[in-house]
């Protein structure tokens, strides 16, 4: 997937997506997340924003195309807070919406 999906870097987040066949009916997009030690160094700060990428990730799935979505953090632009990182994954479900 790494190397066929498409990529976006929006804000802090860099973003691979593939698109698959839509024999998923109940939940066509899936997610995966990638936050190494090297962003985040504090376990507690990586579990944060892993939880708040899948509950973002819950309110978003059904607008979402049949996708394969791997997020992760950019080691260039950090995190300032959580609402940068809120706006930031809205912006991310409204470009894979219409991936």
């Amino acid at each position: 997937m790494w190397k066929t999906g498409k990529r976006y870097y929006i804000g802090p987040i860099i973003v691979v997506c593939a698109r698959r066949d839509t024999d998923f009916v109940s939940n066509p997009a899936r997610m995966g997340m990638a936050i190494s030690k090297k962003v985040l160094r504090r376990a507690v700060d990586r579990n944060r924003v892993k939880r708040l990428m899948r509950e973002s990730f819950r309110h978003n799935a059904a607008r979402l195309p049949a996708v394969d979505v791997v997020l992760s953090l950019s080691q260039r632009n950090r995190m300032r807070d959580e609402a940068s990182l809120l706006r930031a994954l809205e912006k991310t479900w409204a470009t894979l919406s219409a991936c």
